[in-house]
C-alpha cells in the first residue's frame, strides 16, 4: 500500500508470515519482513545478514563484518609489509651512518612512533658495521603503556658480522600490530658494536626537539639473558649517557 508522501512493502519469505506494521513516516520507505522493520531514520537490526562481496568490491553495497575482516587481514598478510624502526616506510629522515646503538651495556632505550598500516612481524633485521666479541642486540615493539609486544630475541654482533644483515634469531615471532602508537625499543651488551643507524650531527639538540618525555625514553628494566624486559617499567627522560643514535631495524612480514 502506498499513501501521500509514504511507501510500504510488506515482505513475506520462505511460505512465512510477513509482518504487518503501518507505513513509515512521511517521505521514508518502510521495508517490513518477518521479525525485522528498516525505517528510513532507524538503525538496521542486528539481525540482519547481507551478502558478503568479493575482495576488492569498491562500490556503495553494504560491506558486511566478514568482507571488513577479510579485507583487513590482506592488509596485514602481505608478503611484502614492512616497516623500519622509527615507524616509516624509509629508514631514516636524516642522513644514515654506523653509529653505536647504546652508551650503557644492557640499557633499553625506546622511541614513540605512529604505524601507519597493520604488519605482521615475522623478521627483525639489522645491519651490523663493526661487531665485538661475544656482543648480541635486540629490538623489539611496546605498546604505548610499555608492554613488550614482539622482541628480535639476541642478534648477534660480533666481528663475524661485520658488514652483514643479520635476522632475528626468534623464528616464531608472527605478532601482528595494527596502527597506532607503539615504542620501538632496543638494547646492546656492549657499546662497542656500530649499526646502520639515524644519524644527527647535533644529536643532544634533536633529543630536545623530541621533547624527552614521552617520546624519547629511557625504561626501568634492562635487557637481560637475551631477552627484552616484558615492560618497560617507568619511563625517565634520557641523560646526556643515554642518548645515542636509533639503529635502523627493519620489521617485515617476509
Amino acid at each position: 500500500m502506498i499513501t501521500s508522501g509514504n511507501a510500504e512493502i510488506i515482505a513475506s519469505h520462505g511460505g512465512g508470515a510477513g509482518g504487518s506494521v503501518g507505513p513509515g513516516a512521511a517521505g521514508q520507505i518502510g521495508i517490513y519482513g518477518a521479525g525485522n522493520i528498516i525505517a528510513g531514520s532507524s538503525s538496521i537490526p542486528s539481525a540482519i545478514t547481507a551478502t558478503t562481496q568479493a575482495p576488492g568490491t569498491n562500490t556503495g553495497q553494504i560491506a558486511t563484518t566478514a568482507f571488513v575482516t577479510a579485507a583487513i587481514a590482506i592488509g596485514i598478510t602481505s608478503p611484502n609489509a614492512f616497516f623500519f624502526s622509527a615507524g616509516h616506510e624509509q629508514p631514516a629522515i636524516c642522513a644514515v651512518a654506523f653509529e653505536p646503538a647504546c652508551t650503557s651495556a644492557n640499557h633499553v632505550n625506546a622511541v614513540l612512533f605512529y604505524l601507519a598500516s597493520g604488519v605482521t612481524i615475522n623478521k627483525i633485521s639489522i645491519y651490523v658495521g663493526v661487531g665485538a666479541a661475544g656482543a648480541s642486540f635486540n629490538a623489539g615493539i611496546y605498546s604505548q603503556t610499555g608492554a613488550l609486544l614482539a622482541d628480535s630475541g639476541a642478534i648477534a654482533c660480533t666481528t663475524a658480522q661485520n658488514g652483514t644483515v643479520v635476522v632475528s634469531t626468534n623464528t616464531s615471532i608472527g605478532v601482528t600490530v595494527g596502527p597506532g602508537w607503539y615504542y620501538f625499543a632496543w638494547a646492546c651488551t656492549s657499546t662497542v658494536p656500530t649499526f646502520l643507524a639515524q644519524s644527527q650531527n647535533m644529536l643532544a639538540a634533536f633529543n630536545t626537539l623530541r621533547g624527552g618525555t614521552p617520546r624519547s625514553v629511557l625504561a626501568s628494566t634492562n635487557l637481560a639473558a637475551g631477552a627484552l624486559p616484558l615492560s618497560l617499567g617507568t619511563f625517565s627522560g634520557l641523560s646526556a649517557g643515554d642518548i645515542v643514535y636509533n639503529p635502523t631495524v627493519l620489521f617485515s612480514t617476509d
